[in-house]
């Protein structure tokens, strides 16, 4: 549904990556009401934004279209 061209359009607003599926296409991140981050997943969304957003070290992964985030251990 979410890649079909005549589909609707989905906004999704999440802490928790885990919760974007395979088919949104692009992030806006925001940080104390500023953006951040804005642009395509593949382009915006990694380790280094999350922990920016976060304030502490993580690792993010995607597997069959999910992402999945993990706090690193210094």
């Amino acid at each position: 549904m979410l890649r079909r061209e005549d589909g609707p359009s989905v906004l999704l607003v999440t802490h928790h990556v885990e919760e974007i599926v395979d088919g949104f296409s692009h992030l806006l991140a925001l940080k104390e009401g500023r953006v951040t981050a804005c642009g395509p997943l593949s382009e915006t969304l990694d380790a280094s934004l999350l922990e920016q957003l976060f304030e502490m070290p993580f690792e993010l992964e995607k597997h069959r279209g999910r992402y999945r985030l993990a706090a690193r251990v210094t």
